[in-house]
């Protein structure tokens, strides 16, 4: 891959990366924002049910919010990285670390719900967008690394 397309596509996919991660951790926040509202009733009238499912929700949320800023912060060091090759290996590897997590939440959608057209959708979303910004990343490191940056 050529010098200049490795650095259109960091550009254009972290600038996508960074919209989509804001999304997620606003969800996060309304998740964790829903709990208090349900807290704020009689607390001791809450089943355990109720009480396990809203739980759950804030697990969720935390787990949105955690997501969201890994993401968030790959998507801002693949926007430098497209100018600075120095950022280059540290966008690999948080991109690596991004798709694991994304990776390990899918798995764990799976056991609860089975893989919906939505699911395996984002899924291939977040294989595709991993791969270009690591392919991408790896061409401006090694650019860098070669001195063939501007």
């Amino acid at each position: 891959m050529k010098l200049s397309t490795a650095q259109k596509i960091l550009k254009i996919v972290g600038i996508l990366t960074i919209i989509g991660a804001i999304f997620v951790i606003v969800l996060g926040a309304v998740a964790l924002a829903s709990t208090g509202s349900a807290i704020q009733g009689d607390p001791s009238a809450m089943n355990r049910t109720e009480t396990s499912r809203l739980g759950l929700i804030i697990l969720g949320g935390a787990g949105l919010i955690l997501g969201g800023v890994f993401d968030l912060v790959t998507g801002i060091l693949s926007v430098v990285s497209s100018k600075n090759g120095k950022f280059a290996k540290a966008t690999l590897i948080l991109t690596i670390i991004s798709f694991v997590y994304s990776l390990v939440q899918s798995i764990s959608n799976y056991s609860k719900q089975g893989f919906t057209t939505s699911s395996v959708i984002s899924l291939a979303v977040q294989i595709i967008i991993a791969v270009l910004i690591c392919v991408a990343a790896n061409t401006a490191k090694v650019a860098y690394e070669e001195g063939r940056e501007a």
